[in-house]
């Protein structure tokens, strides 16, 4: 996108502010990983991201790292997140490192639960310089939520749209005004 995703406006908030609409109703600890210069201003606590240039790994290392329980981590571009699906997705929490649904595309793993027992795992695959989210999960005790389990939460089939390009962030800002769908 050439900039700062969790910035962009859509329609009167920015992307993060999406996800924390839709995480604010769990009553969970919501803290934001990043430049706390840039995003003090939405009111949460915000910590420096320990390993700032690897993506999301280092965000997840850094969550982890406050042991603070486990972490439901969060894309900042997920704009179609709704509470009901978060709060089903926690309690799917049980005897597994990570929980994390399926879709037709694989994994989610930017919209998943981690366990602190995680933490090694990720810091092994950071100092080994495998930074791929998708190879973390393919080292970890998985609880996958099938399509058909998670469906229900989902009936504009939006749940896990993010916005990479400027064309899927068109889409969405013309899918929020009721011009799509």
């Amino acid at each position: 996108m050439g900039r700062d995703k969790a910035l962009l406006h859509l329609e009167g908030q920015t992307l993060i502010e999406h996800v924390i609409a839709a995480v604010r109703p769990l009553a969970q600890s919501t803290f934001i990983v990043g430049d706390p210069a840039t995003y003090t201003h939405f009111g949460l606590a915000v910590h420096p991201d320990r390993y700032p240039a690897i993506g999301p790994i280092g965000g997840l290392y850094t969550a982890l790292s406050l042991d603070l329980g486990p972490i439901l981590l969060l894309a900042c571009d997920l704009p179609f997140l709704t509470p009901d699906f978060l709060h089903f997705l926690l309690r799917k929490r049980g005897p597994y490192q990570v929980v994390v649904p399926r879709t037709n595309n694989g994994l989610e793993p930017l919209c998943a639960l981690y366990e602190p027992c995680c933490l090694a795992t990720i810091e092994s695959a950071i100092q080994c310089g495998q930074l791929s989210m998708r190879e973390l999960l393919s080292q970890l005790n998985l609880h996958q939520i099938p399509t058909e389990d998670w469906q229900p939460y989902d009936e504009r089939g939006l749940l896990f749209a993010n916005l990479n390009t400027p064309e899927e962030y068109h889409q969405a800002a013309n899918i929020i005004r009721g011009k799509i769908l």
